[in-house]
């Protein structure tokens, strides 16, 4: 009877740890990296947390992972509770992960799904704390959520931020506490899934946010708005002189801001129409560039705002001046307050990459144009900036090829450059390794002649004419068989469709004929093939303007047979009007 009792509470206890919490106000999940230099301040910022009296309307969730010289190594993850002791930490440890990689950002989607889904809320806030450098850094060694351990970091200019967040639950804040996280290019990446987002453009101290100020601050009836316009006054506030982060006389500099993501397509689209109308008199910027305030490696960050109220209150164009002005209302919208304690009230917002030199530019423009706020006008607005261009565009990607009879269909993806490509196709025998003919396209793929094995080479060329290196080919000539296709498909107008034949002229007289999806015949002749010339694909082409009955067919999928004398070729045919 026991060993029946004891099953019983053991199944009851297994259900009650897989049943979800009940709903609360808010769920905030801080995701901690802390397997680097900063293990020491992630256990005083759990401290802080725990030193906070929020209610059980609250849930706050962490995952921290520790480096492998501290003392307790290896990821936990912690439901925050109240306690008054500043040097231990007392919350439960809810689940014990080992040893993971904070640097993989699918650690952050775990984490997320997780605690959102066991610890349901209204309103959701994740914090990811870690060393941070907007999109970039110098010598590579710092990105977000840096791992010493792994020797990873997730990176934000291949897509791994942005796939991180676009892959949890829609949060209402996303805060940074991470070092210069706060950039116009980092919001561009996470804003989709994000109503609001908080950070700084500048450096973050290594006590991080008043994690006990922000907590305190929650009620019941807290909206993500008025959370999202406090906590950075909270911020900024906590580092002047004998406040809780700065336990001295002296100021410790600091700045915060939070963007409003419903008003960011808005922004992005003013700013994309301001670059393309004057980046080509961009030169006329230069000492207002010059005179900004710069952030960043390389002092290659400048704060937008100051940015664009400089050029409002200049004398330079008045077409200029009132652009800039249009261009601020929207970034008001966006950025709608900042906080900093250095008496500038014209930075603090946000920071914009404008490298002010062309070794600068050309040298991380390969990481660059990988962004999504690349695909804006800013890019060519910086290129000229910088000009003259002398940096190369990246390498094209050959992304399939595929032969038709004698004809070499290939296609390509384009890289990201700031200027508009064209493209360059060569082509090579691989017998005697001699240039057969180059090629100049517009767009990004082409039909070259294949008769022998060749390689083929592609190239993007820019504006200014350099040109990248090719990305190249292999191709194996395949002689072609007996077939037919039609093109293009499916067709739209017969007067430029198109019957490709190739068929071997023993007997030029075959039979053509047109049948629906129901077996039905629509349309048979017999035509001589022998007044045909074959072109340089061995095909005889058929120009299909010629067979005015065909012109009576609806829209739809037919079948098509060339037959005669051992010859029997189908082909599908597709009629779009």
């Amino acid at each position: 009877m026991k060993i029946k009792r004891l099953v019983f509470l053991l199944l009851v206890i297994l259900l009650l740890s897989a049943v979800k919490l009940s709903a609360a106000d808010w769920t905030i999940l801080v995701y901690m990296a802390a397997d680097n230099g900063l293990n020491v301040n992630a256990i005083e910022d759990i401290n802080e947390m725990e030193a906070a009296d929020f209610g059980s309307n609250v849930n706050v969730v962490v995952q921290i992972d520790e480096s492998v010289n501290s003392e307790t190594p290896g990821a936990r993850r912690y439901k925050i509770r109240h306690d008054d002791m500043l040097n231990h930490i007392s919350s439960p440890v809810v689940r014990d992960l080992g040893e993971i990689d904070s640097g993989d950002y699918h650690n952050i989607i775990d984490f997320a799904k997780w605690g959102f889904d066991k610890y349901s809320s209204t309103h959701k806030m994740l914090v990811l704390w870690s060393h941070g450098n907007s999109w970039y850094k110098e010598n590579n060694s710092k990105w977000i959520c840096t791992d010493a351990t792994s020797h990873s970091a997730i990176e934000v200019w291949n897509g791994e931020l942005k796939a991180a967040i676009s892959s949890i639950p829609k949060v209402d804040i996303l805060l940074f506490d991470a070092c210069s996280m706060q950039s116009i290019e980092v919001l561009n990446e996470v804003y989709r899934n994000c109503d609001y987002v908080i950070g700084s453009e500048y450096l973050v101290p290594v006590h991080g946010f008043p994690y006990t100020e922000i907590l305190n601050s929650i009620h019941g009836n807290t909206t993500p708005s008025a959370l999202a316009a406090l906590i950075p006054s909270l911020y900024v506030n906590s580092y002047n002189p004998w406040q809780s982060q700065n336990q001295s006389n002296d100021m410790t500099k600091a700045s915060c801001s939070y963007a409003d993501c419903s008003n960011f397509n808005t922004l992005r689209d003013a700013i994309n129409s301001f670059s393309n109308v004057w980046k080509t008199q961009a030169n006329l910027l230069v000492p207002i560039r010059n005179s900004c305030v710069t952030f960043n490696d390389l002092d290659a960050d400048i704060d937008l705002h100051e940015y664009l109220n400089k050029i409002k209150n200049s004398a330079i164009d008045p077409g200029l001046t009132n652009d800039a002005s249009e261009v601020l209302f929207m970034f008001d919208e966006v950025y709608p307050v900042q906080y900093n304690n250095y008496n500038d009230n014209s930075i603090g917002y946000t920071t914009i990459w404008f490298p002010i030199t062309p070794d600068v530019f050309g040298g991380l423009w390969q990481h660059y144009g990988y962004l999504d706020f690349a695909e804006t006008s800013w890019s060519a607005f910086l290129n000229s900036y910088n000009s003259p261009d002398i940096v190369p565009p990246l390498s094209p990607h050959i992304t399939s090829a595929y032969q038709e009879m004698n004809s070499l269909y290939v296609t390509w993806s384009p890289a990201p450059d700031p200027d508009l490509l064209v493209y360059k196709a060569r082509i090579r025998n691989v017998q005697n390794n001699l240039d057969l003919t180059v090629y100049n396209i517009n767009g990004t793929s082409v039909v070259l002649p294949i008769t022998q094995n060749e390689t083929v080479f592609i190239y993007s060329i820019d504006e200014a004419g350099n040109v990248s290196l090719p990305d190249t080919l292999e191709c194996t000539f395949k002689q072609p068989g007996i077939q037919m296709y039609f093109s293009p498909t499916p067709i739209k107008d017969l007067d430029t469709a198109k019957l490709h034949l190739c068929v071997p002229l023993i007997n030029p007289k075959y039979l053509f004929s047109i049948f629906d999806i129901t077996g039905k015949r629509m349309f048979s002749h017999q035509y001589d093939f022998s007044p045909y010339k074959r072109n340089s694909n061995g095909e005889i082409i058929l120009h299909m303007q010629s067979l005015q009955e065909l012109k009576n067919l609806s829209s739809g999928i037919y079948l098509s047979t060339i037959t005669g004398d051992g010859v029997n070729l189908r082909a599908k045919l597709v009629i779009v009007k």
